[in-house]
């Protein structure tokens, strides 16, 4: 999956996202789709609307599987370094229903950051 596709998959899952995502300068960068769907979900996690964070989460999991090697490292850049300021940003209940919905391979990306980092 290249940045078009990755932005196809994006708009048709969250169609409220298709003007930012369909910006010309977005297409062409797989960081900035990333990062679209980053603020999305942080949005999503602070209106408490966890049937959405989880669309989210899906979908940044399936990007993340599917994509080539620019697509997967926007998303271990952008997407697992905000992962923190995400949950931080919810109740600890809410944290908690959060991170068992990240995917398994996200997951272990943030795990070993977290760990590099020495938090």
């Amino acid at each position: 999956m290249n940045a078009h596709q990755a932005a196809a998959d994006i708009t048709a899952t969250l169609p409220e996202l298709t003007h930012e995502v369909t910006r010309s300068i977005n297409l062409q960068n797989p960081f900035a789709l990333v990062r679209i769907l980053t603020r999305y979900t942080q949005k999503m996690v602070q209106q408490q609307n966890i049937s959405m964070v989880e669309k989210c989460l899906n979908l940044i999991g399936r990007i993340h599987a599917r994509g080539d090697l620019m697509i997967r490292h926007a998303v271990e850049h952008v997407f697992v370094f905000s992962m923190d300021h995400i949950i931080l940003s919810c109740s600890p209940t809410e944290r908690n229903q959060v991170m068992e919905k990240v995917p398994a391979g996200l997951y272990q990306i943030y795990i070993k950051e977290v760990y590099k980092s020495g938090m």
